[in-house]
């Protein structure tokens, strides 16, 4: 039996009209809710699936839902993260205080695995591959040239390889042959001061149309 298109049409706009509700749809209604589940949704999209993988695994499995609880809960202030106050200094302080904190979650829990790899680095990780997942909302933005460039092996493989830089070579003179994972905080501030360095170093070179504004674009190198 065919069902009128007009009676078809009534019915859909019953089911979805606002004082029915939407029963099938979980969408936030406040900016509140919709940041945790933008915080929800990035932390998934940004967990690197690798370091709970192989014959050596970074963290242990339950990681990846204690990260998100993280990102998701009051101790983690999206919101602070569309003020334009933001600059280099304030954005290294609130990464140090937050990679603190998340590094205390994982540590208490025992969510790293090895005894070589250290709580904050891998903390470091997974702040920097959310922070950078983050940006394709626009209202975060504002700290986009101040983010950190997520360390792995490959990068600082790479990094090894330019010889010829100064930067370069001097973050491989500190922390080369170690892994990522096992560096101290402050080794890790250190290759990403570095790594401004290298910014600068390949904004000046002779022919560049175009200026690097922060140090995630460096991820072209390493193509």
């Amino acid at each position: 039996m065919e069902i009128p298109i007009r009676e078809t049409v009534r019915e859909c706009r019953s089911t979805l009209s606002p004082r029915r509700g939407w029963p099938a749809v979980n969408y936030p209604l406040t900016v509140k809710d919709r940041f945790r589940q933008i915080a929800i949704e990035t932390a998934r999209m940004s967990y690197p699936g690798s370091m709970s993988r192989g014959r050596k695994p970074v963290v242990r499995a339950g990681t990846k839902k204690r990260i998100e609880e993280f990102f998701s809960s009051d101790q983690f202030a999206l919101s602070d993260l569309t003020l334009p106050r933001w600059s280099p200094a304030a954005y290294g302080d609130w990464h140090g205080i937050t990679t603190g904190a998340l590094a205390d979650r994982l540590a208490t829990a025992s969510y790293v695995a090895g005894p070589d790899n250290n709580p904050s680095a891998v903390a470091a990780k997974f702040l920097d591959t959310f922070m950078h997942q983050l940006m394709k909302y626009s209202e975060f933005r504002p700290v986009l040239p101040h983010l950190h460039l997520a360390l792995d092996r490959r990068v600082l493989g790479r990094l090894k390889a330019l010889r010829y830089s100064p930067p370069a070579r001097e973050i491989s003179g500190r922390v080369g042959g170690q892994s990522p994972y096992s560096i101290s905080y402050d080794d890790y501030r250190f290759v990403q001061g570095r790594l401004w360095e290298l910014v600068a170093e390949l904004n000046e070179r002779r022919g560049m149309e175009f200026q690097i504004s922060s140090r995630i674009e460096l991820n072209l190198l390493w193509l």
